[in-house]
């Protein structure tokens, strides 16, 4: 888990994010929506992992409003997603 925000990141903007977590719906949405007030504008949003536990992130992956590009080549049988965070 990548919670909670460490406070080192109290003043920084991120233009990578890499959600690599617990594989589920609920714990990539509270990480991704944790950081959101980090995220530059635009940023990068990568969701690893898409098909563990019944392809709980993908799921939530799906939901995001943003641009996006889900690509199962980088990540064999575990699929990859990126989000273009605006």
């Amino acid at each position: 888990s990548s919670l909670p925000v460490h406070p080192f990141m109290a003043d920084k903007q991120i233009g990578l994010l890499h959600i690599d977590t617990e594989h589920t719906y609920t714990q990539a949405k509270n990480e991704f929506h944790a950081y959101t007030p980090y995220l530059a504008k635009p940023s990068i949003v990568i969701l690893d992992d898409l098909y563990a536990r019944d392809n709980d992130v993908l799921r939530f992956f799906e939901e995001l409003p943003f641009d996006k590009i889900h690509d199962d080549e980088l990540h064999p049988g575990c699929g990859w997603g990126a989000v273009l965070y605006e």
